[in-house]
């Protein structure tokens, strides 16, 4: 729309409050009709204010640029850790974490790490965070590490489901059997099945059956 008002000589507020609605709206949509109302200072909306993102942040200032990537991740551990400790950070769970470094000679290095699910555990948290660096590690000496702790959940743990759990792994039994199956000479697979637990005979307590598969 900028782009087009541009095009159209359109370049202050002042020019937009000039022209009739009905010539604006035809041009721009109800886009434009909101833009033309602003511009004559008609706004309707409650004002919402910018929420601020709580952060945490832990930096770390290198004796010496460091050059090794053992010494880079050494420091970056430790402020993961630092700042999961955080007092400001609570039992709050954390979905993404920023990775920056001042390099040597001028220059900045950023890496955003994204988890897949919010993590209230810092080695869990370092696990992902490594492998990132690994792939992407900077490129000249760093001066002065920092890590940020972004996307703080609101929630301090998580509900275990009772019963979903055993169904997904039978789930995944059968269909490992299934799998199986279809190879040819497949190694059969079983499971134990109760027979007389109280008889005093351990081969007739229980019994080894085969699992069938749908092959």
């Amino acid at each position: 729309m900028r782009w087009r008002l541009r095009l159209l000589g359109l370049e202050t507020m002042g020019a937009i409050a000039r022209l009739p609605l009905g010539a604006f709206q035809a041009q721009f949509g109800p886009e434009g009709k909101r833009c033309w109302e602003l511009s004559r200072g008609i706004d309707s909306e409650p004002l919402v204010p910018r929420l601020k993102e709580e952060t945490v942040v832990r930096r770390l200032q290198m004796p010496a640029p460091a050059v090794s990537l053992e010494a880079i991740l050494i420091g970056i551990e430790r402020l993961v850790h630092a700042a999961y400790c955080d007092p400001e950070r609570g039992s709050r769970w954390v979905r993404k974490v920023m990775v920056r470094a001042a390099l040597d000679g001028g220059g900045s290095w950023e890496l955003p790490v994204a988890f897949r699910e919010a993590l209230a555990d810092p080695q869990d948290a370092w696990s992902s965070i490594k492998g990132a660096i690994l792939r992407k590690p900077p490129e000249r000496p760093v001066e002065e590490l920092e890590v940020e702790l972004v996307g703080l959940s609101a929630e301090s743990g998580k509900q275990a489901a009772m019963f979903e759990g055993k169904g997904k792994l039978w789930r995944q039994v059968q269909e490992a059997v299934r799998q199986l199956g279809t190879q040819r000479e497949a190694p059969s697979v079983g499971k134990v099945v109760a027979l007389d637990p109280r008889s005093r005979i351990p081969e007739r307590r229980s019994a080894l059956a085969e699992i069938e598969s749908d092959v």
